[in-house]
């Protein structure tokens, strides 16, 4: 079941070399209520978007990024892909090993460590 906290993670691939910037997003999500009624949700947002990657390791959610290599890495590994999980977590590892300054993203991180651990 969907609750209110639940994440929803998007995995974005870029075509062009360039993006607009700002770049915008629109989500739609359609459920049925708890009185069986259809029910929709539009969520839109402008992001920021920039070729300096600094910028962007200081403000990444270690917990959305290590949520996402844990998921990516077992749907390959369902798919028999298992080099190429393996070599996701490793990457991810390494990057949020990285870019985890503060005590929140160090939690985080070890978090992702703990979930990337029972999937090898």
């Amino acid at each position: 079941n969907v609750m209110k906290e639940s994440d929803l993670l998007l995995h974005f691939t870029q075509k062009s070399r360039t993006l607009p910037c700002p770049l915008p997003i629109q989500v739609q999500v359609s459920y049925r209520a708890s009185d069986s009624s259809k029910r929709i949700l539009i969520f839109s947002q402008l992001l920021h978007t920039t070729d300096d990657i600094q910028e962007i390791e200081k403000d990444c959610d270690i917990s959305i990024i290590g949520q996402y290599a844990v998921q990516r890495a077992a749907a390959l590994g369902q798919a028999r892909k298992f080099e190429e999980g393996i070599e996701l977590l490793y990457s991810a590892n390494h990057l949020l090993q990285r870019i985890s300054t503060t005590d929140s993203q160090k939690e985080e991180y070890h978090a992702f460590v703990d979930c990337a651990a029972g999937t090898q």
